[in-house]
């Protein structure tokens, strides 16, 4: 495996486990909407909210953890995989499931960014290539409004 593979092989992990954690926490925090859901330091969580959580993955290829946003209930999924003799790669993808105003949770995202588990090396690599191609073009089209450039200054 190389260093694409293991990367496409880290953010196919960590956003398939991001959308299903999404909506476990959705569903969890639903009827908190409007209710105190962190300690007065507006950074933890409260006690009785923590006892309903899931465990999450605690692994080296997949780590998921609580991001004590002052505005948001977010957590990070963190996942990486091994390539070659001594290396890895890792990614990590952000589940924003709710916003918060101090310690009141106030709404809910209505879904994850649009994530996907399905990418492929190929896939990448096509895009590299147009983005390469686009690259080019545009600076050949800046290089022909010589002397003028991009702005007038």
């Amino acid at each position: 495996m190389n260093a694409l593979e293991a990367k496409v092989v880290a953010v196919n992990r960590a956003n398939e486990f991001a959308i299903k954690l999404f909506r476990q926490m959705k569903e969890i925090f639903t009827p908190y909407v409007g209710k105190k859901v962190k300690k007065s330091n507006n950074c933890d969580l409260l006690e009785t909210i923590k006892k309903s959580l899931p465990e999450l993955p605690n692994s080296p290829s997949l780590h998921v953890f609580f991001g004590n946003g002052y505005y948001n209930l977010v957590w990070t999924v963190k996942a990486s995989e091994n390539y070659g003799d001594h290396f890895a790669i890792y990614h990590e993808t952000d589940v924003i499931v709710g916003m918060t105003e101090g310690n009141i949770l106030i709404e809910l995202q209505d879904s994850p960014l649009e994530l996907r588990a399905d990418y492929t090396s190929q896939e990448v690599l096509d895009k590299r290539e147009a983005y390469k191609k686009a690259r080019k073009a545009a600076g050949q089209a800046l290089s022909a409004l010589y002397p003028f450039g991009e702005y007038d200054r």
